[in-house]
């Protein structure tokens, strides 16, 4: 198989952990301007995106949830850097029962792009089962709390930045 195309100036995010002994990961990609990000604005990078994630969600979810490491690529060049750093953050130790492992909390993100395959979607793992109303909807009060996770995750990144280089969440 081929290997993909590069895609200028976009660096991918990959955050990967376990939950109850399972993989799981999700997956973003970011824009940015200037010249091309050096191994150490990656790993920089990755700690603050990771940092961020942690922060905003993994609160949320029950403490058997792993975030181990964070992989950031600068899509560019089929030669590009890459980062691969562990970065051991736990959940936020909610007491309780999880729902079950296939299933998962989604945010859906909105962006004024249009790029083959839709929307970006995010999926997140182990959240606690004293969060749904009946089998199929969260709490209102839940909801609103990942709303402004989501809102003050995406806000955090837009913020994030290295010298020369400056990048944007997309």
């Amino acid at each position: 198989m081929p290997p993909q195309p590069p895609v200028l100036l976009t660096l991918k995010f990959s955050l990967n952990g376990t939950w109850a002994s399972q993989p799981w990961a999700n997956i973003f990609h970011a824009k940015y301007s200037g010249g091309p990000p050096s191994p150490a604005d990656l790993s920089t990078l990755a700690t603050a995106f990771a940092t961020a994630y942690h922060t905003r969600f993994m609160i949320q979810m029950q403490g058997n949830v792993t975030l181990d490491h964070t992989k950031v690529t600068d899509l560019s060049t089929l030669t590009s850097p890459s980062v691969d750093q562990s970065t051991g953050f736990a959940g936020g130790g909610g007491l309780g029962f999880t729902v079950t492992n296939n299933v998962a909390l989604g945010i859906a993100w909105h962006s004024p792009l249009r790029y083959r395959g839709g929307h970006g979607k995010t999926f997140l793992p182990g959240m606690l089962r004293s969060n749904l109303i009946d089998s199929l909807s969260w709490d209102p009060t839940f909801v609103a709390a990942i709303q402004a996770a989501a809102t003050g995750f995406r806000r955090k990144l837009a913020k994030l930045h290295r010298s020369p280089q400056n990048w944007t969440s997309s």
